[in-house]
């Protein structure tokens, strides 16, 4: 049977050796490559094309930016390559803040800021080791508009986790009711409505008000004030069922009829301090005899006036048979 040779002592000695004397020649490469990448970067002959974002600021009273015709500017710029590699890896949401004051009034609405008049403003703006050699575009075009003054709406914006029998007593109230919105005279939206950020409503029976922001609106719309306060009141509500008698409206004839029913029963959820407070006389319910569908003799019900403060869950049947009796 063949025996596996054994390693000799040359063979443990020279082998550890070997591997020293290579990881110690990759190091010299290493650190040789390294100190040659650092000089590179240290000397001032680089030259790289820099973006900033640009926002511009200090527009004219009772205006609004309305368009603009470049969002950046590429700016060429020589420099050691520490700091071109510095500034390239912090630029992230970095931008020059520009001002209308510095650019050139084209007409009432429009004006032209000049890259070569304002290079002390770009450059004010930059590391101080960098040499700017060109920057594009070479002017940026501004469009303005007047700003005008609008009343609007306000309205609540909330969620409900309220446990039965909690529910929210009437209404949720925002005060102030309107607010004062400064839009674009060029808006054609006349109808505008603002919300409130959502809010929850989720506590114990009690009135209740706090203060809330209105929804971030979208440049340049401004609203003032920004801040309003809701109202609402929780209380336990229970179900009640009352009938309500139909009033006759539009009669075509002379004489009298007959409804059947002559009642409609309402059913509602109701607060329980309001329980016996709500009657049939709080309703108003109508017989409108300019709709009436002759063929079935029947005519269409409405529901016309209820408390502010329940809420509805059915109320009987839509219409109702009739007989006209003549006089």
């Amino acid at each position: 049977m063949s025996s596996i040779p054994k390693k000799t002592v040359e063979d443990k000695e020279v082998r550890p050796f070997f591997n020293r004397e290579f990881g110690i020649k990759v190091a010299f490469v290493l650190v040789s490559a390294l100190l040659w990448f650092l000089t590179k970067l240290s000397q001032d002959d680089y030259t790289d094309k820099i973006v900033y974002g640009v926002t511009f600021q200090n527009q004219a009273i009772g205006k609004v930016i309305s368009d603009v015709s470049s969002q950046e500017l590429s700016i060429e710029v020589e420099g050691n390559g520490y700091d071109l590699l510095s500034v390239n890896t912090s630029l992230k949401n970095q931008k020059l803040v520009l001002s209308l004051e510095e650019a050139d009034k084209i007409d009432a609405n429009t004006y032209s800021w000049d890259t070569r008049k304002n290079m002390d403003v770009i450059v004010g703006q930059l590391p101080s080791k960098f040499r700017v050699k060109k920057v594009t575009p070479k002017s940026i075009v501004v469009k303005t508009d007047n700003l005008k003054k609008r009343t609007v709406e306000v309205l609540p914006s909330f969620k409900l986790k309220l446990k039965s029998p909690l529910r929210v007593y009437g209404s949720v109230k925002v005060i102030p009711a309107q607010v004062d919105l400064w839009v674009p005279s060029s808006a054609k939206d006349s109808n505008i409505v603002l919300n409130t950020e959502q809010f929850t409503i989720a506590r114990d029976v009690g009135q209740y008000q706090m203060s809330v922001q209105l929804n971030q609106l979208p440049r340049p719309y401004k609203a003032e004030p920004r801040n309003v306060k809701v109202t609402y009141e929780v209380r336990a509500f229970t179900q009640k069922v009352i009938e309500v008698p139909i009033q006759v409206k539009n009669l075509p004839v002379q004489g009298q009829v007959r409804l059947f029913p002559e009642k409609v029963k309402v059913t509602m959820n109701i607060s329980q301090e309001d329980y016996d407070l709500v009657g049939p006389e709080d309703f108003t319910c109508i017989a409108d005899f300019k709709n009436i569908d002759s063929e079935y003799n029947r005519v269409s019900l409405a529901l016309n006036t209820f408390p502010e403060h329940i809420e509805l869950i059915d109320w009987g049947q839509k219409s109702a048979e009739f007989i006209i009796i003549n006089k």
